[in-house]
This record gives C-alpha cells, sequence and structure tokens, in this order.
C-alpha cells in the first residue's frame, strides 16, 4: 500500500503494492512506484497510473530516479542493478551483482553517474559475533557499468544500513558517509577510499546518514 498526503492529510491510497519504493520526478507532478510483484509503474497528483514500465523480471526492492528525471535505477532481490533510460522506457541495462545489496543512493549530478551500493556481510552464526561482522560499500559507475571502488570497515549483516556521498561547494561528492550496526558512523575519502573519521555516541544500530548539501553537516538515524 502506498499513501499520497499534503500537509500531513490523506489524497489518496494506493492499495494491492507488495512493499513499494516510490520516487519523486523532478517537475514533482508524478512520481514512480515498484512492487515486489515485480511492476514498476508511473503516476500523476491524484494517483492515477499513466504507465508501467517493463522488464524488470525480478522482484524490485528499491528505486531512485536521477535529478533530471533521465535515469531510474533499481535493485532487486536477485542481487541485480536496473538502469533505466527514462527517455526510452523499454530500455535498460542490468548489472548483475554477487552480493545482497540492502539500500543504495545515487550521486547528486544531474544524470546520476554514481551510485553507492550497501552490501550486507554473510549472517552471524551466533549472536555474539552479530556486531563483528564487516559490510560493504561498493561506488559504482553506472555510464561505464563498472564497479570503482570499496569502502570497508563499517559492520552490517542484519538490519538494512544507508550510505550516502557527502561535501559541500564545487565537490558535493567528495566523501562517502554510512551508518553501521556497531552504532557508530564512518566517513571515507571517495577517491581512495581512505577512512578518515569514526564516530562514536550512539546507542544503537545507525541505519541512515543524510550530508547537509550547504554546509558540514550531517544527520543520522537509530
Amino acid at each position: 500500500m502506498s499513501t499520497i498526503t499534503r500537509l500531513g492529510k490523506p489524497i489518496k491510497t494506493l492499495d494491492g503494492l507488495k512493499e513499494p519504493s516510490c520516487a519523486w520526478f523532478p517537475d514533482s507532478k508524478k512520481f514512480i512506484l515498484s512492487s515486489m510483484d515485480r511492476e514498476i509503474s508511473i503516476h500523476n497528483l491524484q494517483g492515477i497510473e499513466l504507465e508501467t514500465i517493463g522488464g524488470a523480471g525480478d522482484r524490485v526492492f528499491h528505486i531512485a530516479l536521477s535529478k533530471d528525471g533521465s535515469r531510474l535505477v533499481c535493485t532487486t532481490t536477485e542481487y541485480s542493478i536496473l538502469i533505466f533510460d527514462m527517455r526510452r522506457t523499454t530500455h535498460f541495462v542490468e548489472i548483475k551483482h554477487d552480493k545482497r545489496i540492502t539500500s543504495f543512493s545515487l550521486s547528486n549530478d544531474p544524470h546520476g553517474r554514481f551510485a553507492l551500493l550497501n552490501v550486507a556481510g554473510k549472517p552471524p552464526t551466533s549472536s555474539a559475533q552479530r556486531v563483528n561482522v564487516e559490510g560493504e560499500i561498493h561506488l559504482w559507475d553506472l555510464d561505464r557499468e563498472r564497479l570503482v571502488r570499496k569502502y570497508v570497515g563499517h559492520k552490517q549483516s542484519r538490519f538494512i544500513v544507508r550510505s550516502a556521498f557527502g561535501g559541500v561547494g564545487p565537490a558535493p561528492c567528495t566523501y562517502v558517509v554510512s551508518g553501521s550496526e556497531d552504532c557508530q558512523i564512518y566517513i571515507w575519502r571517495r577517491a581512495d577510499g581512505a577512512l578518515c573519521e569514526i564516530i562514536s555516541g550512539h546507542s544503537g544500530v545507525v541505519t541512515d546518514v543524510s550530508w547537509n548539501p550547504k554546509i558540514h553537516m550531517f544527520c543520522n538515524r537509530q
């Protein structure tokens, strides 16, 4: 189920969607929905379905649109990255991945050339090992369809943990920042993967981070 709201009041509820993910188009007049039943659809502000995008095949777990709306990126339950050209929605590229992708984010450039993928480590066999399982963050160049770099050190095996690009001014993607299951925040240099900082102080798993695009500040969620 997905609900459209304005000022906190529901406008329209779309039933029948299984664990949907959604994203807005740049003009804010349309949004796109995915569902675990393999369907991707475009809707207007009244919730009316305008178009269905075929070809996904696998169950779609998460979606994101580039800033200019020209590229749709999806991850699936079958460890794949799907890249749709929104100017030709029947055309897409599939990149097979070898590990479970729990979340991803696109770079801030208009076309969303780069993607950060959080990849979970192998689930531990005992509860004592849970906070010691390292995850990975993979930086992909979607234009060239290749893995550029890996960022390691943080912990992830059981929860959905998200990462983000960080930095301000002329270089808004200078850093990579991520939450972690060991209750800390990790910051790497994007260019070479060097771990710059580990920030402590949280009492629970840090699942999400967001870097302020105007000043050197970020918020997080646990």
